[in-house]
């Protein structure tokens, strides 16, 4: 049996996005030093993911005879983000939560996997998965219910004997959401000249980009429970994109003006996260879907 089974798009849960994470830099004074960076990306990523937001590690465990990467911390689960409170009823109202304290509160139990579908001169592109073996994180989970079921039935001693049943029942369900990434659908990562994302300038680009949707309906639910999802994927990629810079001593271009649909995060990062759509089909009729899909390899999968 494979250790993984891909989440395709097509079967994920909720509205689908697309989005774009670019960093433009001055072009190195070695040309080759771009096609060197770009075969080696996907080997990398661990040197350019932030532990404050996403630490990422190539696995030894493989999905059709490719590698894979664990990235942990993405989808950290933060219950005590929001609060509905004062001044007006009825309206949350966000308490900043020391992330210290939000750590001891919720643990980082989770870790999302995804795998490669395609390596090519200047890039990547990869498939999200869940995983179908259990982990040390999963064993965790486990532990817990078992804790919460024991004390809760301390309440009711007659429903003592039916505690391991009703714990094995409840975990099986938390550890197989667990196993989710909590996205379906795909990535691509590309660092090449800028002429091939339409400058004439003689930059050089690095860009991340996704069609992606929820991969079960737990996810789907969670905006509260983890914060606004846009800003922490922003917060991932900008992060990511940053320190690539930093880790191969390239020069951004900063304090450009974002394009039409773009946002600036930071000086240098350029994002694009507001085009949504309620299906596949849908998605695939945005004006940017065929510029994504021609500049990232296999970017969206086909329908089964």
């Amino acid at each position: 049996m494979s250790d993984f089974t891909p989440l395709s798009i097509h079967d994920g849960y909720g509205s689908v996005h697309l989005n774009r994470f670019r960093i433009c830099v001055r072009a190195p004074r070695d040309s080759g030093q771009i096609t060197s960076i770009g075969r080696a990306l996907m080997g990398n990523m661990p040197r350019y993911m932030a532990a404050s937001t996403a630490s990422a590690q190539l696995s030894d465990r493989t999905w059709n005879g490719q590698p894979t990467l664990r990235f942990r911390g993405v989808a950290r689960i933060r219950p005590f983000s929001v609060i509905t409170s004062l001044p007006i009823p009825g309206i949350p109202i966000p308490i900043p939560v020391p992330a210290s304290i939000r750590d001891w509160m919720a643990p980082d139990l989770h870790t999302d996997c995804v795998g490669l579908v395609v390596q090519h001169g200047t890039g990547f592109t990869v498939q999200t998965l869940k995983r179908r073996f259990e982990d040390e994180d999963d064993a965790t989970i486990r532990r817990a219910v078992l804790g919460v079921v024991a004390a809760a039935a301390a309440v009711l001693p007659v429903a003592a004997p039916l505690v391991p049943i009703i714990a094995r029942k409840l975990a099986d369900i938390a550890v197989d959401i667990n196993q989710h990434h909590f996205l379906a659908g795909r990535r691509g990562f590309r660092f090449d000249v800028g002429s091939s994302f339409g400058y004439r300038d003689g930059r050089v680009v690095f860009e991340t980009v996704a069609i992606e949707r929820f991969s079960h309906a737990a996810f789907a639910h969670s905006q509260l429970a983890v914060g606004s999802i846009p800003d922490m994927v922003r917060e991932v990629w900008g992060e990511m994109l940053t320190r690539f810079c930093k880790h191969h001593g390239l020069t951004p271009i900063t304090g450009e003006a974002p394009g039409v649909g773009w946002s600036r995060w930071g000086d240098a990062v350029h994002c694009m996260q507001t085009e949504v759509a309620p299906s596949v089909a849908a998605i695939q009729s945005n004006v940017h879907v065929p510029t994504m899909q021609a500049e990232h390899q296999q970017l969206l999968e086909p329908r089964p």
